[in-house]
């Protein structure tokens, strides 16, 4: 079986269409009413879709960014409701209920909890469908499985993978269930980057804001989020632009911008990263304290492979959107689907 991943709430009548047309699609439905819907449409395309029910559980003993199942949520059917919303299945005949989506947050790094987290997943999923009578076939636990942004500032470690898969291998899982986990984060984060040009560094009120060209039109996460998103200043040297000569370490730090065409140095002091866009929202960091860093020089943000570009607010009043650059393992540069070819800087 494929299975269908349900994402948003209320799937719209066109794109639970088209996944009626998915062959052995598992479809994740989210409310009794997006049931009802996908009946009508199975029964107007003359087929029988296979579903999964998300639930949203009483209580979920896991710590991270999102919460999105033990709390009142538009994810999910309440833990409580459950028997009926299957009841309610049992009486639509275009409809084959496999099994249960269970996705209660996210970015969590504790491995123990997780695996307590799954135990309880496959727990339910069991006695659920023992009682209600179904052929359990797939029970979707979701991902949830954070990566460390801040190591420094909270100790952060990461996911302790090895220990969590040699967990797994000990739970009692019955024949013929497939178990299905979403680990995008865990695989992604770290195969991305996110670089800003500095393009003025100035001081207002005792405050020091680097500004970049780009911000959250381009890279949201950070604000989102709201993490300390660590990243990396790379001065630019005289041999790669001219405003990194040699007399910018002689410059003074306390230098005006009026009076200083390269901007005030705030080496040494903390630091608010903020980008482009008219909107005080548009903050990348704040309260960072760096070395030098001048316009000319680039912020290096990793860890931007998840929730990055795509999480971003693209081409927010009308603001251009990055250029995306992906490198072969050979260091050879290639085009990504979509992106502009890679120019010299």
């Amino acid at each position: 079986m494929i299975p269908i991943l349900g994402t948003m709430t209320f799937a719209i009548p066109a794109l639970l269409t088209a996944l009626t047309e998915v062959p052995e699609a598992v479809i994740n439905v989210e409310s009794a009413g997006e049931l009802r819907r996908l009946e009508d449409i199975a029964a107007r395309c003359g087929r029988r879709v296979t579903v999964a029910v998300r639930v949203n559980p009483s209580r979920v003993h896991l710590t991270g960014s999102l919460q999105m199942g033990g709390r009142p949520s538009a994810f999910g059917i309440p833990e409580p409701e459950v028997p009926a919303v299957l009841e309610l299945a049992a009486g639509l005949p275009h409809l084959d209920v496999a099994g249960f989506h269970v996705h209660a947050v996210s970015a969590n790094l504790d491995a123990q909890a997780h695996l307590d987290y799954v135990h309880w997943c496959l727990d339910f999923a069991v006695r659920t469908a023992r009682t209600a009578h179904l052929d359990l076939r797939v029970v979707d636990v979701g991902g949830g499985f954070g990566v460390p942004f801040e190591p420094d500032r909270r100790g952060e470690q990461p996911f302790a993978l090895d220990r969590f898969g040699e967990g797994l291998s000990r739970l009692p899982v019955p024949a013929g269930l497939s178990v299905i986990f979403e680990p995008g984060r865990l695989l992604v984060a770290d195969c991305g980057w996110y670089t800003a040009q500095v393009i003025d560094v100035k001081r207002s009120y005792g405050t020091d804001f680097v500004v970049l060209r780009g911000g959250i039109h381009h890279f949201a996460l950070p604000t989102s989020w709201e993490i300390v998103h660590n990243f990396a200043v790379v001065n630019r040297t005289a041999d790669g632009d001219p405003k990194g000569t040699d007399a910018d370490a002689d410059a003074d730090p306390n230098a005006d911008t009026d009076t200083d065409p390269r901007g005030t140095d705030p080496a040494g002091r903390a630091v608010t990263v903020v980008g482009e866009l008219c909107t005080p929202e548009d903050t990348l960091a704040r309260d960072i304290t760096v070395g030098s860093v001048r316009p000319g020089d680039v912020i290096v943000f990793p860890m931007a492979g998840a929730y990055g570009y795509e999480f971003a607010l693209a081409e927010f009043l009308g603001h251009a959107r990055p250029r995306r650059v992906v490198l072969a393992p050979t260091d050879e540069t290639i085009r990504a689907p979509g992106s502009q070819p890679a120019e010299p800087e």
